[in-house]
């Protein structure tokens, strides 16, 4: 059993409240008249509560499961509860209700392995003001108690963790229903348990490369879909009885036959690329090697649709995969029906179109270093060869750099890289740029600083080089403008008073394209900034 605790519960759990946690057993009311004593037995708490007095009321008061009365008289009292036993039994549904008939006929047959924990007592004699007056008026009556604890500050998956292991909560570690005291009333919550047999469990790889467990219920229902840690964690075979928490994780697991097999192993080979490695105790399952063919479907994917062309269904790229005939991203334009294509498009956004959007998420960056490079390919086959210079070379500041950086440093990546360089299909325009705007900016440096309200600094790049600009984000000498983003925010202040110190132009992003008319070329061209 693991110690999870679903997002509704913490909504409603504040600080201060008292929880117990109620074991999966048999809910009880149990009635007490104006004697004291017992007069009725109901399954349940809420008022959808069965009468069950004829079945389990003398078999009660005979085994004393319950105290046969309580100290309050002169009117009507409910204690609530759990019937429990520490031994399990099958059934399919929402627990407790799907195992509560099965749990009542063992009872019947065998009352002295089971106790009764109380939680709660109502009377129409007196109110209870809270879990303190309630608890002690149980224990008066001699009940026994479910444990409680009172609600910290912040709750999260350890502290539920914490109340489970505690050494006075005796019982299994199924927990169906949460008792709440709030502001002195109490709510009962449910768990949203509810309990499966697997027929079988089939290992297979999604689109993403995650390995997962696809465990087969009785027929008629769907399957139920896993990391395929938990198949292993939870020994999943044939015939097993599973208890899933209201967010399809698992919390349980129990065999139901006496068949020998062997646990599941928790070093597994790739089906793809042959690769031997471990399944982790929880959380996704992927083959650790980075280029491994389970993982390239998003990545094909992402290269057809960043460079504007029709995505293949996934069965297509799936079958390219299976079939080998894709081993890495450049082999997508030997296929017969790429190899006589055209695609124009910027050095940027070749790379952009190669790095998966899990590494690097924004476009910037890519634009920046293909600027850096005067978007000449010469020049960006050899830094991307050798991504050791670039920081020093390119100058480049960008808070995605580093990841960039590492990404090339893998040989594969650099050599899928000088592979499309020499692919006939590439045409690549000489600049990222907005629009084809006039040449008034041409063979001048623009320095950017801070942070722009028109785009971040890629965009603010290529609606500059529209103009024919040359834009770098490190400052010297031989720059002809330093422009300053209008959020006033990042600036390089030193920068600026070097620019003044030799005369170099400086000028506020409001004042730049007010003077040079940029919004207005930006509105007639259909280019939106903000």
């Amino acid at each position: 059993m693991k110690g999870r605790i679903n997002m509704n519960m913490r909504n409603l759990l504040k600080p201060g409240d008292f929880i117990s946690l109620i074991p999966l057993g048999i809910q009880l009311t149990l009635q007490y008249n104006a004697d004291g004593n017992i007069e009725r037995v109901y399954t349940g708490f809420g008022a959808n509560r069965i009468d069950r007095s004829s079945e389990l009321r003398n078999v009660m008061v005979n085994n004393r499961t319950v105290p046969l009365s309580v100290h309050i008289k002169k009117g009507t009292s409910w204690v609530r509860g759990v019937l429990y036993t520490s031994h399990l039994v099958e059934g399919v549904g929402n627990l407790p209700f799907a195992v509560q008939e099965s749990l009542i006929k063992l009872y019947l047959e065998k009352p002295s392995q089971f106790n009764f924990f109380a939680v709660a007592f109502e009377s129409t004699v007196t109110h209870f003001q809270g879990p303190t007056p309630t608890r002690h008026a149980l224990s008066m009556s001699k009940f026994k108690l479910l444990p409680g604890w009172l609600v910290p500050g912040v709750v999260n998956d350890n502290i539920v963790k914490g109340w489970l292991n505690n050494p006075i909560y005796t019982f299994h570690k199924i927990v169906t229903d949460y008792a709440i005291y709030h502001k002195g009333e109490i709510r009962y919550v449910s768990a949203g348990l509810k309990q499966f047999v697997a027929t079988k469990v089939v290992k297979y790889t999604d689109d993403n490369g995650f390995v997962k467990g696809r465990i087969h219920r009785a027929a008629g229902e769907p399957p139920i879909c896993v990391d395929y840690s938990d198949a292993v964690t939870f020994n999943i075979q044939p015939n097993t009885m599973l208890i899933m928490n209201s967010e399809n994780q698992l919390i349980y697991s129990k065999a139901t036959d006496d068949k020998k097999r062997e646990k599941r192993p928790r070093t597994i080979t790739c089906k793809h690329c042959g690769k031997a490695y471990q399944v982790p105790m929880s959380g996704p399952v992927q083959c650790p090697d980075s280029h491994c063919p389970s993982k390239m479907v998003p990545i094909i994917s992402q290269f057809f649709s960043r460079l504007k062309m029709t995505v293949p269904e996934v069965a297509t790229m799936r079958s390219w995969l299976d079939d080998k005939k894709i081993l890495c991203i450049p082999d997508i334009l030997l296929l017969p029906e790429y190899q006589g294509i055209e695609i124009e498009t910027t050095l940027g956004n070749m790379l952009r179109a190669l790095v998966p959007v899990s590494v690097i998420p924004r476009d910037d960056v890519f634009i920046l270093f293909a600027n850096a490079c005067n978007n000449n390919p010469k020049t960006f086959r050899y830094y991307t060869a050798n991504p050791a210079l670039i920081t020093a070379d390119l100058g480049l500041n960008h808070t995605d750099l580093p990841r960039l950086l590492n990404w090339l440093t893998d040989n594969c990546n650099a050599s899928d890289i000088d592979s499309l360089l020499n692919a006939p299909q590439f045409k690549f325009k000489d600049k990222d740029k907005r629009f084809d705007g006039p040449p008034i900016f041409r063979n001048k440096i623009i320095y950017l600083t801070g942070e722009f309200i028109r785009g971040n600094s890629a965009e603010i790049s290529a609606i500059l080089q529209s103009y024919s600009a040359r834009v770098t984000l490190q400052f010297s000498p031989d720059v002809h403008c330093v422009l300053i983003g209008g959020k006033n925010e990042n600036i390089n202040g030193a920068a600026i008073s070097s620019a003044k110190n030799l005369g170099i132009a400086v000028m506020q992003e409001e004042a730049f394209f007010k003077y040079y008319e940029i919004d207005e070329d930006l509105k007639a061209n259909l280019v939106y900034t903000q």
